[in-house]
């Protein structure tokens, strides 16, 4: 509006320009009390025919037009170039794209009318409440038509993009409103709606603002605008969820690439799998989302409660032999790692609450634990591979009658032991160092438990109770 544009271009001559209102009212009112006094009725015959118009009120009500007006040709404007750069079928994106565009720079310029143009004016004009019930009515009336209304009918139908854009710009209306007006944050019951009303701001004579009606109009639109937040990020959320479910079962389903350092240790692309899906997802809604916002949390969690889900069920599909295992426990250690350093990384870029900070650190606690769990898991599983062999070769000979006759030297026992070197040797080559000494530890007792086993199958064969098993 001219209004607008004068006090960002002139300040001094819209200075001049409310001084001269100012002047022409306290002289207005001057005469009038004079009159008063004199007992002058407005009557041609007792002289006081003079009759003041009320400036400041035409003024008020002007700046209301030009504000408005302001508001209608931005989206005008952009709903106009939209039509004329999407191609038909996409033009529902592009218009909805550049709603949120044009309300994202109205909300910016409640900053620069509080700070540059308020300045101009006397302070009961109030023209941040003037300009902030413009922005507020016109922004949430073009935003709400583009969701079906404000139960958000068509929010099923936007991209996660959208959605999330619709939920951060609301965030920065919230947050900007608020700031502004401070009442307006506790206000959670107005005294009426503003949906196709636009609301009267000016208060008896119209010559003052009426604040009251002022925040009240934007306490409503601040709450009506949050159930659209409410709304929306449920939607984006769900999605979340299914999206994460998706690349999940992509990445799992799929053979992993195996590789093997020059130091010989066996891992497989399940750890940058993984994590190169969720990196791109979280860098896509953290690039959109303010760095405190709830929303992001939230989808963070979601995000590391299907990993962790997703690593429960499919831990057992990577431990087919003893090198699988191997390469199985250095993946898990790594995606735990990993994925505490994609926190720490989040964490140092956002702004969170406390109770937020509490509620990702639990979540990302949860997957880092399962993932170095089934790290040691799956170290511990080699005994599985590794005794397998040894029962076909030595297990069928331990305990017979040629082994205590004839096997006076410890052979089997030997043969064991430098089968079990043998192996040690190996897994010092394919695990890192503290998974090795997992690994021994279930050798360890796994060899226990085979020389158990082997005797007590034995035992079970022998059905005499009044002849020794033993000679």
């Amino acid at each position: 509006g001219s209004a607008f544009e004068l006090s960002m271009n002139n300040p001094a001559g819209m200075v001049a320009l409310v001084e001269a209102v100012e002047v022409y009212e306290r002289a207005a009112e001057s005469f009038e009390k004079k009159r008063s006094e004199n007992g002058g009725d407005g009557n041609p015959a007792d002289g006081t025919r003079l009759r003041f118009t009320n400036m400041r009120a035409a003024a008020l009500e002007q700046l209301y037009q030009d504000f408005e007006m302001r508001g209608v040709e931005m989206f005008r404007g952009v709903h106009e170039n939209a039509a004329e750069e999407a191609e038909e079928d996409d033009a529902a994106n592009t218009q909805f794209t550049a709603v949120l565009r044009a309300a994202t720079e109205l909300v910016t310029e409640i900053d620069i009318v509080k700070h540059q143009m308020s300045p101009c004016f006397a302070p009961h004009w109030h023209v941040e409440a003037l300009w902030s019930s413009c922005v507020a009515h016109v922004c949430s009336n073009h935003i709400v038509q583009q969701i079906g209304g404000p139960d958000g009918q068509n929010l099923p139908e936007l991209t996660i993009t959208q959605l999330l854009e619709l939920v951060a710009w609301v965030e920065y209306f919230r947050e900007t409103i608020e700031e502004t007006f401070p009442k307006v944050a506790s206000m959670r019951d107005t005294k009426k709606t503003y949906f196709e009303e636009r609301p009267e701001l000016f208060a008896g004579d119209k010559r003052t603002v009426n604040m009251q009606n002022a925040t009240d109009s934007l306490a409503w639109v601040n709450n009506m605008l949050w159930e659209v937040h409410r709304l929306a990020q449920e939607e984006f959320l769900v999605r979340t969820r299914h999206q994460t479910d998706e690349m999940l079962d992509k990445v799992y389903g799929s053979e992993t690439v195996k590789n093997q350092s020059s130091e010989g240790k066996l891992t497989t692309s399940l750890c940058e799998d993984v994590f190169s899906f969720s990196s791109v997802q979280l860098r896509t809604i953290r690039e959109r989302l303010s760095k405190k916002s709830d929303a992001l949390i939230l989808a963070v969690c979601i995000i590391l409660s299907h990993m962790r889900s997703k690593q429960i069920h499919a831990r057992n599909n990577f431990l087919q032999d003893l090198e699988t295992c191997c390469a199985a426990s250095n993946d898990f250690t790594r995606m735990s790692e990993k994925c505490e350093d994609m926190i720490s990384e989040l964490m140092s870029q956002c702004e969170f609450s406390e109770d937020m900070v509490a509620t990702l650190e639990a979540s990302s606690n949860e997957l880092m634990g399962v993932y170095s769990s089934d790290a040691v898991y799956s170290a511990r599983s080699v005994h599985i591979y590794v005794f397998d062999p040894i029962e076909e070769e030595i297990g069928i000979r331990l305990f017979e009658e040629d082994w205590e006759e004839n096997m006076v030297d410890n052979d089997l026992a030997v043969s064991l032991v430098r089968t079990l070197e043998d192996f040690h040797e190996d897994l010092e080559h394919f695990m890192d160092d503290f998974m090795v000494v997992k690994s021994v530890m279930s050798l360890m007792s796994a060899a226990v438990i085979f020389y158990a086993k082997c005797l007590l199958q034995r035992a079970e064969q022998h059905r005499n109770n009044k002849r020794p098993f033993f000679g």
